[in-house]
């Protein structure tokens, strides 16, 4: 069980990864369960769309957002907050 959630998760992240990639994000490689969005000087705003969507992120002024991979709905939730912000 425990290796069906790993590669369910890595399945994910690569998953949000492209998705963010191909919205014109600088998406860095990752090894864990979490993602990095750079943000620059958005970082807290998308902070904040996150949350309008109902998704808990880490934002650090300045930088980016830090994003845990959960599943397709929360990937869902944070592509809906990345495109409200573009928008």
């Amino acid at each position: 069980r425990t290796a069906e959630t790993v590669a369910g998760i890595v399945a994910e992240r690569e998953r949000l990864a492209a998705a963010l990639r191909g919205r014109g994000l600088d998406v860095p490689d990752s090894g864990g369960n979490f993602l990095w969005i750079p943000a620059g000087a958005r970082a807290r705003e998308l902070e904040a769309a996150c949350q309008a969507e109902s998704v808990s992120v880490r934002a650090f002024d300045g930088e980016g957002v830090r994003v845990t991979v959960v599943g397709p709905q929360a990937s869902a939730a944070v592509l809906a907050a990345v495109d409200a912000l573009a928008n």
